[in-house]
């Protein structure tokens, strides 16, 4: 599985067994991921591999882009920017 990883740290990660929960952010096909991936281990203590949680937050990664451009454009005395900013913000965060 590592080798379907572009990040050479995430791949590193998945080589290895896990001695501790790890988290990652990636993109992947221009989606931004959450990887929490945690270890599984027998009823003796054995490794026996990793279970991964796969959250998409492209939704919410460009929320937060929106937020801080507004905020820029604020600190900028940018008004009139923000104002169409801010209608597109409630309006995706309404999906929520």
């Amino acid at each position: 599985m590592a080798t379907c990883f572009e990040d050479a740290k995430v791949q590193s990660a998945f080589r290895e067994h896990l001695a501790a929960p790890r988290e990652f952010e990636m993109v992947m096909s221009g989606r931004h991921l959450h990887l929490g991936a945690t270890s599984i281990q027998a009823a003796n203590g054995e490794y026996v591999g990793r279970v991964t949680e796969w959250r998409d937050r492209t939704n919410e990664v460009s929320m937060e882009r929106e937020v801080a451009a507004v905020i820029e454009a604020t600190g900028r005395g940018s008004f009139n920017a923000t104002r169409g900013n801010l209608a597109l913000a409630d309006e995706d965060w309404a999906e929520f």
